[in-house]
């Protein structure tokens, strides 16, 4: 009976202790109120061996502060990116593409980390050298089109600093480094990261004025 009596009270100790550091009994999750219009953003995209731009717009549908040892802020957002980007002796390129994103704010400072997963729609929509000719029954030549369509996943990690905080600018500046895991033709047949750096603006800095 007093060694079982013992090893509930080793148990019970080690357990505090467990809570004690990792703040597990002091975990507070409040719900915040998110924003009502989205932000905008407009970024560098490529590689070593690709270049271009992205245009997107975020829009918040939860925000949440989650307390125990220090404080963290919680936004998650559906994205939607437009994509221009050029690999040399290849194509010109669009993208569009879908995510959903996670953004974690730490204490009350500017710093944040991103985390994004999603699916897109590419397309290739001119070859820039050598061009290849397509020639008809007639004898007449055209430039054939780059017929490289198809459905692709994304995954991006980020870190960013938000101005707004301390210096009261609603700008912030970010960069990420994701894959892209379809190879198809030469278009995408490219294992390296694609990185992104930008800023983003939210529109409802212009509400509140």
């Amino acid at each position: 009976m007093k060694t079982n009596n013992m090893k509930s009270t080793i148990l019970a100790i080690l357990f505090a202790l467990f809570c004690s550091l990792t703040g597990y009994s002091q975990r507070k999750v409040e719900i915040l109120e998110t924003q009502k219009l989205p932000n905008i953003k407009l970024s560098y995209f490529g590689n070593s061996v690709s270049s271009g731009g992205m245009l997107g717009g975020e829009y918040m549908f939860r925000r949440k502060a989650v307390k125990n040892n220090f404080l963290r802020t919680k936004e998650h957002f559906v994205t939607l990116n437009a994509v221009y980007f050029k690999t040399p002796n290849l194509n010109e390129n669009i993208m569009l593409n879908a995510e959903w994103l996670k953004r974690t704010r730490y204490k009350d400072g500017g710093i944040f980390t991103e985390f994004a997963i999603g699916i897109g729609y590419a397309k290739g929509i001119s070859n820039i050298s050598p061009p290849t000719y397509v020639r008809d029954a007639n004898g007449n030549e055209t430039v054939k089109k780059p017929d490289n369509t198809y459905i692709l996943p994304t995954i991006n990690l980020g870190v960013g600093y938000d101005f707004m905080p301390k210096q009261e600018l609603p700008i912030k500046i970010f960069g990420r480094v994701g894959i892209y895991p379809i190879l198809y033709h030469a278009f995408l047949y490219d294992e390296r990261p694609k990185f992104e750096i930008g800023v983003n603006t939210s529109l409802e800095i212009f509400k509140r004025k």
